[in-house]
């Protein structure tokens, strides 16, 4: 049996989550900490964007400053994320754990089965939606800018609605995974943030992220106590 460690922070500004769990993946991977599962959430409210993503082409930064939103780089992959009324987990392995595949939709997938098992304690009925088996194509292309926006990896799902987006990044050592549970879902904060061609373009935007996106608070159709996860 393994023993993990299970890191209850609770809410930090962005560069503070990001350098945790940085440190974190770190020490892991030179084996100075055990597997770590992490919980915590943000405040103030913040804007992360992927690893990969570029600010200038995708960003609208007048708008951040404007409303008074701060914004980290992750480690992770993946798209944009408003970091706003939401539960964030970060896990973190080593690449030689049993647990886990070597591959990475295969860790994905294994997290993933663990996210639904806890949402089944709430009374969810959730799914993982797999790159070859889901059954919805991403709003707009892989390029989105939005994470939720975009289907990647392992989402999980109610009805058919991604509720848990994901990303990951892989070293040789080991990984560190992140993911939002989303508590209430606004996409018309997130696309404030975001670059779009003209207005229309962010209303269409919007309004597609509405249809297959959802919230702990849609489903149980009421305000839930992020003590209860």
């Amino acid at each position: 049996m393994q023993t993990w460690r299970l890191i209850d922070s609770g809410p930090a500004e962005a560069a503070t989550n990001m350098a945790i769990d940085e440190a974190i993946a770190l020490a892991c991977r030179q084996g100075y900490s055990p597997t770590t599962l992490r919980f915590y959430s943000w405040h103030p409210s913040a804007l992360s964007i992927g690893y990969f993503q570029s600010i200038e082409k995708e960003i609208d930064l007048t708008q951040c400053k404007e409303q008074r939103y701060s914004f980290v780089r992750r480690p992770t992959g993946g798209k944009a994320v408003l970091h706003d009324q939401e539960l964030t987990y970060s896990v973190v392995a080593r690449a030689d754990n049993p647990l886990f595949p070597k591959d990475l939709h295969g860790t994905f997938l294994v997290i993933a089965q663990a996210l639904i098992r806890g949402l089944h304690g709430l009374g969810i009925k959730a799914q993982a939606f797999g790159p070859e088996s889901r059954g919805r194509q991403p709003i707009f292309t892989q390029s989105s800018q939005a994470c939720f926006a975009t289907a990647m990896g392992f989402e999980i799902g109610v009805g058919g609605k991604k509720l848990i987006g994901s990303a990951q990044r892989r070293w040789r050592e080991g990984f560190v995974q992140h993911g939002s549970i989303l508590l209430e879902f606004h996409p018309e904060k997130l696309f404030a943030l975001l670059k779009f061609p003209d207005e229309e373009k962010r209303k269409q935007a919007i309004d597609k992220t509405v249809q297959v996106v959802t919230s702990l608070s849609s489903i149980l159709q009421k305000k839930l106590d992020p003590n209860r996860l």
